[in-house]
């Protein structure tokens, strides 16, 4: 959580987005967007950690009342055009103490409870396929009973890609020649830029694909407020990141399905469920 911190609150990521849960989220609503999260982006899944670290530290802030209060509160006071620069350093100063004496308080145990945790994600994995293999049966269009050894189950699981496009919109400057290589520069202050390819225009604002080379860039990018061009003071595109409007997450074949199987989707989804609910 410590390393995470400056991240978190000098860059105002939305750890709600972080989980896809609203923000009147309940604690349970939590801990499930937890454990989808954490098992679609588990470190045995995937050799940057980053993404799952970011899913720990908005769930351990998210699942404990005073700290999600603290946060809240936080957010508030910076979409508040009035709020001081001082109130604000204040409350973020006092937000960051909080947190890290929680942590300290925590000690071995807490770290101890994190590692299970982290043990406990790879076991289920290990018993939904051992599920899977004994116990689920359906009939296809024919009628023929099949088991799940008959279902090219890593075939529909493998065309499962997590997307890093998001699709940005700013203000439409015809004197203006923005091209793929001044949004770059503007976008890459999130992460490292794999693609920009731009989208044409209409009358009030022009639009470009952004893809990140990480799922952590395009989340940064997903979470940032574009009313304020302030994250690029001090920079030689800070004029032109003013001109920034939106930037929203392209569409992918997930749409909260795991497989192209509406019946495969059914059992995971119950699988998920049924796991959050023994977390406490």
């Amino acid at each position: 959580m410590k390393e995470l911190l400056p991240q978190i609150i000098n860059d105002d990521i939305d750890l709600y987005s972080v989980l896809v849960i609203p923000k009147d989220a309940t604690s349970s609503e939590i801990r499930r967007a937890y454990r989808k999260q954490a098992l679609v982006h588990h470190p045995d899944k995937s050799t940057d950690s980053s993404r799952f670290n970011l899913i720990l530290t908005s769930f351990q802030i998210l699942s404990n009342n005073a700290l999600r209060k603290q946060y809240d509160t936080l957010q508030e006071l910076r979409n508040q055009k009035l709020a001081s620069r001082a109130q604000v350093s204040d409350f973020i100063k006092k937000f960051q103490n909080d947190l890290l004496d929680k942590e300290k308080e925590a000690g071995e145990g807490a770290r101890k409870n994190y590692t299970t945790d982290i043990d406990q994600l790879r076991e289920d994995g290990i018993k939904r396929r051992r599920v899977y293999e004994q116990t689920i049966r359906w009939k296809n269009k024919t009628g023929v009973t099949k088991t799940i050894h008959d279902i090219p189950l890593p075939n529909m699981l493998s065309s499962f890609k997590t997307s890093t496009e998001g699709k940005l919109s700013y203000k439409n400057k015809p004197n203006l020649e923005i091209t793929e290589m001044v949004l770059s520069e503007i976008m890459s202050i999130f992460g490292a830029i794999k693609r920009v390819e731009l989208k044409g225009n209409d009358s009030r604002y022009a639009y470009a694909i952004i893809e990140y080379q990480d799922a952590f860039g395009l989340q940064n990018a997903l979470a940032y407020d574009y009313s304020s061009a302030r994250k690029w003071d001090g920079t030689k595109v800070r004029k032109l990141a003013s001109l920034l409007r939106s930037f929203e997450k392209c569409n992918t074949n997930f749409n909260g399905n795991w497989t192209d199987n509406q019946k495969v989707n059914k059992i995971l989804d119950q699988y998920v469920r049924s796991v959050s609910d023994q977390v406490t």
